[in-house]
Order: C-alpha cells, then structure tokens, then sequence
C-alpha cells in the first residue's frame, strides 16, 4: 500500500532523500520495495563490513590490504573508492539520510555507528528494524510473526507491507552520545584479527 499524503510529507523533505544501508543484500531489496511503492529515492549499500577486521580508523584503505594479507581474497582493490564514495553520499549535506539498521546484524549495527559516528550534527532518520515482527509470509517457512537477524534477511514485499517507512523516527541527543561512546571503545578494544 502507497503511503498517504501525510506519510509522503514526511518522507520527502526539501532536500532528496538518500536511504542508507549497510548490507548489500538489504539495499537490492528496499530497493524493489520503493519500486512497489511508486518511490523514486535513492538507495546506498555500503560494500565494506565493519563486524571484522581493522575499525582504528577504519579506513578502506587500511581495511583492503588487510583482507589481502590476511585472508588472501585480493578483490577488495576497488574498496577505497566505493567505500569513500559512500560515505560521501551518506553523509552529504545536500540530502536527508534515512539510515537503516538491524541491532541483530553485526555488520548493519558496526556500519550504522559507523555512519552516526561521521554524520556529525546533520539531521537524519532512522528505521530500526530490530524488534519489528513481520508478517507469516504464506510462500516461505515462517507460519508465524518473525523477527529478522539482519535487515538483509527481510524480502521487499516484508519492507513494504510492514510500512517500515512510516516508522522512521530522530534519535535523541543521549542516543547519539550512547552510540558514538560505543563506536570509540569498540574501535579502541583490540582485534584478535590484526
């Protein structure tokens, strides 16, 4: 179902909306949802995982040769530009973040505190999907509400028929504050990968 006019105030400012997700898979699927919904706004996946590795800076660069001298997978060569372009976009002052997040997935939550870390005191949304409870879905196994571990996990019709648009809300000044002191004290413990 469309959003109603109140819904779609709220979900197209003034300046263009940029959707913000940390997990591939979940930026292919809001994706088709917007479609469904007659949406056209922007989706951005950001193509690193911050769940491992080096985070003390997480910088691509750094993070790439890791992957290739430690765990031999000598792809991530086009990483630093796709991660910087990103965060570019993510964090731009010319469009309002809607950043999505799942607290079950490690790779969305180390992305998501990631993003509010550099996001700095430009205004954003977010959806947190975490204890949402999706409907059965008649297609699949679930025959009862679930919860997702991972908002990659969740289809496009879930996104859409959830209206998890409509729940997007402002963290407040504490809630900032409380995930930029866990962002620094987990970018500070040490890796047993390194």
């Amino acid at each position: 179902m469309p959003p109603t006019s109140s819904d779609v105030s709220m979900i197209e400012p003034q300046k263009p909306v940029v959707h913000v997700v940390f997990n591939m898979s979940a930026a292919g699927s809001l994706r088709q949802a917007l479609r469904s919904l007659k949406l056209h706004q922007t989706v951005i996946g950001l193509p690193d995982d911050l769940s491992f590795g080096p985070i003390d800076p997480p910088t691509a660069d750094l993070r790439g040769q890791w992957v290739e001298d430690t765990l031999g997978y000598d792809r991530w060569q086009d990483l630093p530009q796709s991660v910087d372009l990103f965060w570019s976009r993510a964090t731009g002052r010319d469009v309002t973040p809607v950043a999505w997040v799942c607290r079950r997935s490690a790779e969305e939550f180390a992305g998501f505190l990631e993003f509010v870390s550099r996001i700095g005191d430009h205004p954003f949304r977010v959806v947190d999907i975490t204890q949402v409870e999706f409907a059965p879905r008649p297609d699949r196994s679930e025959s009862e509400t679930w919860r997702a571990g991972s908002f990659g996990s969740v289809p496009s019709d879930s996104i859409a028929k959830a209206r998890l648009l409509d729940s997007q809300t402002v963290l407040t000044g504490q809630e900032l504050r409380t995930y930029r002191d866990l962002w620094r004290r987990l970018r500070r413990k040490p890796s047993r990968h390194t």
